[in-house]
């Protein structure tokens, strides 16, 4: 016979609970200062993430974690249940 379980819903640590993130093509545009760089710079990067400057991608992308959600949702058994409790009442 299976245990009875409880659904636990928590934000998302990646996200943290708004359901996207920065698309990693933006963070890398950033980190380069590609921002501060000539226009034929910035189309040679763009080039190499297969963009060109008139179709660049959105700068938030869908979490992969939560899948656009913001929470994690898990089953989990009742004895693990009162293990977080009495642990967050510690």
């Amino acid at each position: 016979m299976k245990k009875p379980e409880v659904l636990i819903r928590y934000p998302c640590k990646t996200c943290e609970g708004i359901g996207v993130v920065e698309s990693p093509a933006w963070r890398e545009f950033y980190e380069k200062k590609m921002h501060e760089k000539s226009e034929e710079e910035q189309l040679n990067f763009w080039s190499s993430w297969g963009y060109s400057l008139r179709d660049l991608p959105p700068e938030e992308v869908e979490c992969a974690t939560c899948w656009g959600k913001g929470v994690i949702e898990k089953w989990i058994s009742i004895g693990e249940l009162a293990e977080h409790i009495s642990e967050f009442l510690k």
